[in-house]
């Protein structure tokens, strides 16, 4: 008899139905992302608590779910394209890894739960979506000493001169507008630490962002 074979292109991606041929595999998508949530305690959780993913997922990312002292509690899963319900047998700590579905991407959705009794007390344990980061610009370059500086903070939905300076302190010589640029000419080398804050609905910070300044450069005769 004779074996013809085949040469496949790699392929990357997510199987949400049926199965693949002996042999062939499915790599995750390059541009999917895995997260892992804190670890859930159930027994020193509340009845009813609810925990919001580290970041948030777009579909084809990985949710790695990390839990404690869940024995005999099921873990049913929303919008995941493995099975709807895993009883967790056992109280040492354990992950499930989940590959979240289209329809689980807005903020606030239900992604999974967790359900059981601890200390004759039932809980309902709800993981969901969080909301994606607003912010599309909030990544300035490092500075010299002495040479002009611009750089725009953006975040989508911003009221348009809602941009403030959170915490920290800006680099000496540079001030930040309440459109969100940060401009003018270094005067200090250093390493400054700082967020900048905007309203979009609500007010959302950027988190720590850092520029560092450096002297001015040399010129080689």
């Amino acid at each position: 008899m004779r074996v013809s074979r085949v040469a496949l292109a790699a392929v990357t991606g997510t199987l949400v139905a049926g199965s693949l041929g002996v042999g062939i595999v499915m790599a995750p998508s390059a541009s999917a992302a895995i997260v892992t949530t804190s670890q859930i305690n159930c027994g020193t959780s509340a009845a009813s608590a609810t925990v919001t993913a580290p970041t948030a997922l777009a579909a084809g990312d990985t949710l790695v779910v990390s839990y404690t002292d869940c024995n005999n509690y099921n873990l049913t899963r929303s919008n995941f394209a493995e099975s709807t319900v895993y009883n967790v047998i056992g109280a040492s700590a354990q992950t499930q890894t989940l590959t979240v579905y289209a329809g689980a991407t807005t903020a606030g959705t239900t992604l999974a739960t967790l359900t059981g009794t601890s200390g004759g007390t039932a809980k309902t344990i709800t993981i969901e979506q969080a909301a994606a980061d607003p912010w599309t610009a909030k990544t300035p370059g490092s500075g010299t000493v002495g040479t002009a500086y611009t750089y725009t903070f953006a975040a989508t939905g911003a009221t348009a001169t809602s941009y403030a300076l959170g915490s920290g302190t800006l680099p000496t010589g540079l001030s930040l507008a309440n459109t969100g640029i940060l401009s003018g000419t270094p005067t200090t080398t250093g390493s400054f630490t700082f967020a900048v804050t905007a309203t979009v609905g609500s007010t959302v910070s950027t988190g720590n962002v850092t520029v560092v300044v450096t002297g001015v450069r040399s010129s080689r005769r």
